[in-house]
């Protein structure tokens, strides 16, 4: 479950990445969707660029992007 410092920190770089990179989702058919994969990426790898000053990663934490079936499965 995620909590709220979390979400707002996803969804401003959801935000972020709409404005800024917005390839990512060029030939997406839901772009929402890939404009949240790719925050959700950048946050937990904290290379977002809107990470608060107090921010904590979460360890233990692995992140697969992409639709491969084995990446999923693990």
């Amino acid at each position: 479950m995620m909590t709220e410092p979390y979400l707002t920190t996803v969804l401003e770089e959801a935000e972020h990445v709409a404005k800024q990179h917005d390839q990512v989702a060029r030939t997406a058919d839901n772009q929402a969707h890939e404009y949240l994969r790719y925050a959700a990426l950048r946050v937990l790898e904290s290379e977002a660029d809107h990470l608060p000053a107090d921010w904590t990663p979460t360890d233990g934490v692995t992140v697969g992007y992409g639709s491969d079936e084995a990446m999923f499965d693990s």
